[in-house]
């Protein structure tokens, strides 16, 4: 992202596009936008430019967690506004936290009574459906996780053998510095619906709260976590919250006051 931020910020200053668009259109701010990698690609050439125009904004859409230091993250929080929704995996992956999530991974496997292969299928399922109270409560052993010791093999390591806290691939961690995502965080979460509702037949609701950065430090594994990062869906939640906003509006201009 870096790279083509820096190649993005040379190709604008060589074809002067921006000062040609100014120069045309001189009452126009200055906006950077994108989705996924494209918002980290944002964010990062509104850092280059901001010297350059500094009333430019930046609003980023699915923005990935492991993008700028704690630091860098607070400077980017007076230009930089980012919008996630639902239950987004990509708003929540860095090196650290897919280094969390791997740790929690062995040990949930070391402590799940199912064949492998079991896990391995139901996946795919639960991932789209969720997983069923009954299969969690069938699942796990009583309050208990086997110790790592457990698991250790009882056969004598070669001489020239790794150590075994060295091989260890749950215990291995490459990042030095948590990175975090950029700017203020607008998140829009799912309303879980009502009976009512359902019978109904009333479609989605969101609910929209400022959250910080570190909100997005841990990777879940959800069934909407790939749905939510898609562009499309994206859209359609910020257009049903949109309309709902404008409703409320319309509504709350007819109040008479008395």
């Amino acid at each position: 992202m870096l790279i083509c931020a820096t190649k993005l910020k040379k190709h604008l200053a060589d074809t002067g596009i921006l000062e040609k668009a100014f120069a045309q259109y001189t009452n126009y701010g200055f906006i950077i936008t994108g989705h996924s990698l494209g918002a980290g690609v944002s964010v990062l050439v509104g850092i280059l430019l901001r010297p350059i125009y500094p009333d430019l904004k930046v609003y980023a859409f699915s923005t990935p967690a492991g993008l700028l230091t704690r630091e860098a993250a607070r400077y980017t929080e007076s230009f930089v506004m980012t919008i996630g929704v639902g239950e987004d995996c990509v708003m929540r992956l860095s090196i650290e936290s897919i280094e969390e999530t791997r740790g929690q991974m062995f040990n949930v496997l070391q402590s799940c009574r199912l064949p492998k292969y079991r896990v391995m299928v139901n996946g795919f399922g639960y991932a789209l459906f969720g997983v069923p109270s009954r299969d969690l409560e069938a699942t796990w052993r009583n309050d208990r996780i086997s110790p790592v010791h457990r698991h250790h093999t009882i056969l004598l390591p070669a001489p020239n053998a790794t150590p075994y806290q060295y091989s260890e691939v749950s215990k291995r961690r490459f990042a030095r510095v948590r990175m975090y995502t950029a700017g203020k965080i607008l998140h829009i979460a799912h309303k879980k619906k009502s009976k009512e509702d359902k019978k109904a037949g009333i479609g989605d609701s969101f609910e929209m709260r400022w959250v910080t950065a570190e909100d997005f430090t841990e990777l879940r594994i959800m069934p909407r976590m790939l749905l939510d990062h898609l562009p499309e869906n994206v859209y359609k939640t910020l257009d049903t919250v949109l309309s709902e906003q404008r409703t409320e509006i319309v509504e709350f201009s007819d109040i008479t006051l008395i």
